[in-house]
């Protein structure tokens, strides 16, 4: 694979098709879904998607979605971002965990890197961007005033196509259990994909291979020290939300972040659900009398369930995004702060999504579909086994328990 870094320009940069909505945007998602379910064994072979995907990708403005204007995005909210890549899930859950975790850390560098910094990151307009939360790797500083990091991050989804990793550090000889780690983009050069990605239940194409950085040099000006960017405060704004204008570029991003998995999980439960009714129409009961599955009142019973949480999911993640564009707007107004309350709740908001899906598929799909369609190879199976990954992100299981901790501390501090 041969990638080409982007050029860096202070140039403020073109936005293509400029007169683009939001809803067109969402349409090409729906039109794209489509294509993706035939390409999904080979993108599991290969451990993420094709070239010529990434291209569609790029021509239909995905990785810009989340960009600053200024610098040749579109700067769409986080309700539109939320919707693309849950419909990009529908067709294959694994290029839609790859596509989202690479093009929305746009937002994480447009909220808090100063102008000079944007300006060099984000070049002419195309920026992917890997990242992990874990900080497993070491930083010090080089004569010129620079950083050299060594170490290796895993599970970067998305660091196939990536024109830079955004990750966190510790400086060498810091006590890591006292210090916050620093956040960095690294560009590309500065790096080495590993061959190591694909081994796994499942999200097998989902391109999450592990960085590595040999005495990578990252510039100073890429580098934010002793700040955590998913748990950075944004009280009062923030130095994006005050350069673009836009309240994308306002909130905290652990909330933020949150919705990477919570979307993909929607699109997930949307294609097992379809694939649900249609065997419904195709298929038969077990036993006697041998009716067609839609005429039974069992298989109704279940239908109407998976629909029902459907329904749910999409109306929570779409109100939980909503949300998290409000404190935004209020907290980049001065109104009211952005607090670690409201990331929690949100992040919670997000967690019962992947719940209510996760059972979804689980707990109505695999107890009832049959093995007939439960084949080694069948897009029901898939589902199964992504849904199931998916499911160990720290982001849909992990930090739940810290949520709800910090709810109930809040809660009671009102309480008081």
């Amino acid at each position: 694979m041969s990638l080409t870094m982007t050029k860096t320009s202070n140039l403020l940069a073109s936005t293509p098709e400029p007169d683009l909505t939001p809803g067109e945007m969402i349409s090409r998602a729906k039109d794209i879904s489509a294509m993706l379910v035939e390409r999904q064994a080979e993108t599991e072979e290969r451990g993420y998607y094709a070239e010529d995907t990434h291209q569609l990708f790029q021509d239909a403005g995905f990785y810009r979605c989340c960009m600053p204007q200024r610098f040749g995005g579109y700067g769409f909210d986080l309700p539109t971002f939320v919707e693309i890549m849950s419909w990009i899930a529908t067709g294959c859950s694994s290029t839609a965990w790859q596509l989202c975790l690479g093009a929305g850390h746009a937002i994480t560098v447009a909220t808090f890197y100063p102008v000079e910094a944007q300006a060099e990151i984000f070049g002419e307009g195309h920026f992917v961007a890997a990242s992990t939360v874990k900080p497993t790797v070491i930083a010090k500083r080089s004569a010129d005033g620079n950083w050299i990091l060594n170490g290796t991050a895993n599970f970067a989804s998305g660091s196939p196509y990536s024109t830079h990793f955004l990750g966190y550090a510790i400086e060498e000889g810091a006590d890591p259990t006292k210090t916050l780690p620093m956040t960095y983009v690294a560009p590309r050069s500065s790096w080495e994909l590993l061959d190591d990605w694909g081994d796994t239940l499942g999200l097998r194409g989902s391109g999450s291979n592990s960085v590595r950085f040999t005495n990578g040099i990252v510039p100073a000006s890429h580098v934010l020290p002793h700040i955590h960017a998913v748990s950075a405060a944004v009280t009062g704004g923030t130095a994006g939300s005050t350069l673009h204008d836009n309240s994308l570029y306002a909130g905290r991003q652990g909330s933020a972040y949150s919705f990477e998995a919570s979307a993909i999980y929607v699109g997930m439960l949307r294609a097992a659900t379809s694939l649900y009714g249609d065997l419904m129409k195709s298929r038969s009961t077990i036993l006697p009398p041998n009716v067609p599955r839609v005429a039974n009142e069992d298989y109704q019973r279940h239908y109407g369930e998976l629909l029902h949480r459907l329904h749910v999911a999409e109306t929570l993640v779409r109100g939980a995004a909503q949300q998290w564009m409000q404190a935004a707007r209020e907290n980049m107004a001065g109104i009211a702060d952005f607090t670690m309350d409201i990331d929690a709740r949100i992040s919670a908001l997000s967690g019962e999504v992947a719940r209510i899906c996760w059972g979804a598929i689980s707990e109505i799909v695999l107890p009832t579909v049959g093995p007939r369609d439960l084949t080694r190879n069948s897009r029901l199976t898939r589902l199964y086994r992504d849904a199931s990954m998916a499911r160990s992100h720290p982001f849909s299981t992990m930090f739940m328990g810290p949520s709800q901790r910090i709810l109930a501390a809040g809660a009671l501090m009102r309480e008081d």
